[in-house]
């Protein structure tokens, strides 16, 4: 997905939406995958590829993180990303 993104100058909305959500299950599975959401995101302002793509790869890239602290919650009480 990381390829289609920086294929185009200007990548259409839905493959920006799920770069953003490969992004965000990387982090989910590895914790070197955090850092990279911050470098998808700076990346795409630096290209100028527009902010609704950008929008839509960082509300995307949260997405599966979220979930995974709801469901981290409740096993354990807590919200945390281990």
């Amino acid at each position: 997905m990381l390829v289609l993104l920086c294929w185009w100058d200007r990548p259409l909305l839905a493959v920006a939406g799920l770069a953003g959500l490969a992004t965000g299950y990387a982090a989910t599975v590895r914790s070197v995958g955090e850092p990279l959401l911050v470098i998808v995101v700076l990346s795409m302002m630096l290209h100028r590829m527009g902010w609704r793509r950008i929008a839509a790869a960082a509300v995307a890239s949260v997405a599966p993180i979220a979930g995974y602290m709801v469901w981290f919650y409740s096993h354990t009480g807590q919200y945390a990303l281990t």
